[in-house]
């Protein structure tokens, strides 16, 4: 679910039983959730968050969106590349980002401490797969190895977001006012969401949310099975995460985070005030 919270700006991960969020509202500042106690770090800001037992890694907005880790036992920050990440994922040792001056995609080993080139042409979006490496530009949609020397074109649909779940993906269509889409990667079938509009998606499931433009921003959950939808929160949101179950978002009206069960129920703040 990681590469999928990345889609949406990586913005909240979960370190066993911590919770780290960093602070959209101020763009400045991550904040650390554990058994209702709440510590702020106000020196970072957090964008593309992915994490192991010992680091997280992330593009730090306050240090021009360089690649850093930040170590959960002592809270250091270090920089391991100097370089603009953009979607930054990771893949077992390999942390790979395109890199924002050229649009290009990149692969930082975590444990050779070198930079390596995957896909040297201009991408928009990528996501990591059991596959390989899904990945976007204004030609279609592409699956690739994971060192970047196989290339299938697998739909001529233009992506904005990249969501991997199973054997479907889930995509904002550029070319079609960014409705909701899918692709069965088994067929190749596609299909579109009738009255959407969106480019805030999660996936889990075979059960798609996501914040729908042409009806306030509200959350709809929808159902590749059964091709029914619902609205499940209705508050205008944006960054959709998903953790243990419960769907996280940012509400646009109060500028705060807060979650709701992916099964359905009330709302509630994260955190009562940023």
């Amino acid at each position: 679910m990681k590469a999928n919270n990345i889609q949406n700006g990586g913005l909240i991960c979960q370190i066993e039983d911590k919770v780290v969020i960093g602070n959209k509202v101020k763009g400045a500042g991550m904040y650390w959730l554990q058994g209702g106690r709440c510590q702020e770090l106000k020196e970072i800001m957090p964008w593309f968050m992915n994490e192991d037992e010992a680091y997280i890694y992330y593009s730090d907005e306050l240090k021009d969106r360089y690649l850093c880790r930040m170590s959960i036992g002592d809270g250091i920050e270090v920089t391991l590349v100097k370089e603009p990440v953009y979607l930054l994922q990771r893949h077992k040792s390999d942390l790979f980002y395109i890199n924002e001056k050229n649009r290009q995609l990149y692969c930082y080993g975590i444990e050779d401490r070198a930079v390596h080139s995957i896909i040297d042409q201009e991408i928009s979006n990528f996501v990591i797969t059991q596959k390989g490496i899904c990945y976007s530009n204004e030609r279609g949609i592409f699956m690739t190895s994971f060192n970047g020397r196989e290339n299938e074109k697998i739909s001529k649909h233009q992506a904005i977001r990249l969501i991997c779940n199973g054997n479907y993906l889930v995509f904002a269509d550029k070319e079609q006012e960014y409705i909701l889409s899918y692709i069965d990667l088994e067929n190749g079938d596609a299909k579109t969401i009738e009255g959407s509009m969106t480019s805030s998606i999660l996936a889990i499931d075979g059960q798609i949310f996501y914040s729908n433009a042409k009806e306030n921003s509200h959350i709809y959950r929808y159902s590749i099975e059964s091709d029914l939808q619902f609205k499940i929160v209705p508050e205008r949101a944006d960054y959709l995460h998903l953790i243990d179950n419960n769907l996280y978002y940012l509400s646009k009206d109060t500028k705060i985070w807060m979650k709701a069960p992916i099964q359905g129920g009330k709302a509630i703040p994260v955190i009562e005030s940023f």
